[in-house]
Parts: C-alpha cells; structure tokens; sequence
C-alpha cells in the first residue's frame, strides 16, 4: 500500500472520527 493511499485512507479516518468523538 502506498504512502500516499495510508495517509488519505487515514485522514479520512480521522475526519469520520472527529464530529464522531466531539458531543
């Protein structure tokens, strides 16, 4: 997998999870 692919799959991961995990 490339570097590229991880980071976005990751920020995407992150941006789902952050309005999740903020009340």
């Amino acid at each position: 997998i490339p570097k590229s692919s991880s980071g976005k799959i990751l920020r995407r991961l992150l941006k789902t999870a952050e309005p999740a995990a903020t009340p």
